[in-house]
């Protein structure tokens, strides 16, 4: 073979060798691999967790509100007349709210007076009927209703926010509709219906406000929940019904409630309202602006109501001479 020829062979060689390194796999470096696998793996997590969040941030009025669509029971059971409700409309013409009026008894010592029902968050009106029953014993009467998302009335999702407008709505029924005077009304609020009467009441020169059992805040009951493990509810969480920072801004006359033969549950997986500890209760009397009174359930609940509206309600009813 000629130099040329051999030349020639080599430069052939060089080529096929060229052109099989270029079909050749490139090697990956096994550490790059491992970091991607790990990045997706955080990745995942972060969406996750994220999601978890946010399922908490959208469902979070199941933690405190407990809301029962059937109406099983009403005062008709027990004796008392009363008129179905519908109020609240909206442009398309449909209301938005139900509830009940249940008139006081001609001879009543406070027939004159309106109690403004604000209930705990549990269950529907059904749930109400011994406490209507109670207040037209006091001898007023009683307009009760069920928040949007509970009973008959729009179905919605509940909230810290609807439900405040809510109790505006039947503020404007009884004042509008029925042309109650604002001195005739009291707002009672169970429970966590205490945070919406003392809400309310500062927006709207009520009479009165009865708290019955009131709660300084709902978050604690959120933080031993367990659905809310794991999650920031303290960030995340925007229904706390906080009573405690209104206390000392309502003005009325304040009749503060603990109520010990109220049936209670935990508050979290129970079937059952849950019910403040003795010592926050009185805590948030103390914490309230005068006039005030503090009744600690022992005794006639009924009697010590009626002395609570004789002392601060009964004069604001008479009309003027």
């Amino acid at each position: 073979m000629t130099t040329s020829q051999r030349k020639t062979q080599s430069e052939r060689n060089k080529r096929v060798a060229d052109h099989s390194n270029a079909g050749a796999p490139a090697v990956v470096n096994p550490a790059w691999i491992a970091k991607g696998v790990g990045l997706m793996l955080l990745l995942a997590l972060v969406c996750g967790y994220l999601t978890l969040c946010w399922l908490f941030y959208q469902g979070q009025w199941q933690l405190v509100l407990h809301p029962s669509k059937t109406i099983t029971a009403t005062p008709a059971d027990i004796g008392l007349p009363f008129e179905n409700v519908a109020f609240d409309v909206t442009e398309t013409g449909q209301p938005r709210l139900t509830g009940w009026w249940v008139s006081a008894a001609p001879e009543g010592p406070f027939k004159d007076v309106t109690f403004l029902y604000l209930h705990n968050g549990w269950g529907s009106l059904s749930d109400t009927v011994a406490q209507v029953r109670q207040l037209h014993d006091a001898g007023g009467s009683v307009f009760v209703f069920d928040y949007r998302g509970f009973g008959k009335s729009e179905a919605v999702h509940p909230s810290e926010k609807k439900m405040n407008a809510d109790a505006d709505a039947a503020w404007a029924y009884l004042t509008g509709t029925r042309q109650i005077p604002a001195g005739q009304i009291v707002l009672y609020g169970d429970r966590l219906g205490a945070w919406l009467a003392a809400s309310a009441a500062l927006r709207h020169p009520a009479a009165a406000v009865v708290m019955v059992s009131p709660f300084p805040s709902m978050l604690p009951i959120v933080l031993h929940d367990p659905r809310g493990n794991g999650v920031p509810v303290r960030l995340l969480f925007h229904n706390a019904f906080d009573l405690e920072a209104r206390m000392a801004q309502v003005k009325q006359p304040k009749l503060v409630i603990e109520k010990k033969s109220t049936p209670c549950g935990s508050g979290t997986l129970d079937k059952s309202p849950p019910c403040p500890a003795p010592a926050e209760v009185r805590a948030l009397y103390e914490r309230a602006a005068p006039p005030k009174v503090f009744f600690d359930g022992a005794g006639a609940d009924t009697q010590f109501l009626q002395r609570f509206l004789r002392q601060y309600v009964s004069a604001s009813t008479r009309p003027a001479k």
